[in-house]
């Protein structure tokens, strides 16, 4: 586990979600939210057991909805 700042936020997250929320920042960084949005419903989607928790408080810590609004 990777302790990872967003914001005034500290999470441990595994390198292959620090990878994911890394290219989301980046996503809103370069103006497209929507897009980060989408991402952080697969981000979302694809996660199972003790992994949701951390994934959740990655997401709104970015800003973003923790819920999958795309379909």
């Amino acid at each position: 586990m990777i302790a990872v700042k967003i914001g005034a936020v500290e999470l441990k997250l595994n390198k292959n979600e620090v990878r994911d929320v890394q290219r989301m920042q980046l996503e809103i960084k370069l103006g497209s939210k929507d897009s980060a949005q989408r991402s952080a419903d697969i981000f979302m989607r694809s996660a199972y057991g003790p992994q949701v928790e951390r994934r959740k408080a990655a997401v709104r810590a970015l800003g973003l909805s923790d819920t999958v609004a795309f379909l």
